[in-house]
């Protein structure tokens, strides 16, 4: 039986680990992995609407929360026109 060593960090092809520290050094390293993954990174942002500092949570999150509640952000205009020209 041919046996295989495994690195942290190394794509894994269906390799047989014999080794239980190394089973448990890949458990906790992959635990990690998905707790960072898992946790929000935020950043602190200008709010484009009233200029108030809030924690973004993205590249694409420039409104804070109570701005996003507003009606001017949930609802579309009432009556509007479209213009076209041919």
């Amino acid at each position: 039986m041919a046996c295989t060593c495994f690195v942290l960090g190394q794509l894994d092809f269906g390799a047989l680990v014999l080794d239980p520290e190394i089973i448990a050094q890949t458990a906790a390293h992959g635990a990690a992995k998905s707790r960072a993954a898992a946790a929000p990174k935020t950043k602190p942002r200008r709010c484009l609407h009233c200029s108030r500092d809030f924690a973004s949570t993205g590249p694409g999150n420039w409104i804070c929360s109570p701005c996003k509640g507003l009606e001017v952000f949930t609802c579309s205009p009432s009556s509007f026109s479209v213009h076209a020209s041919f």
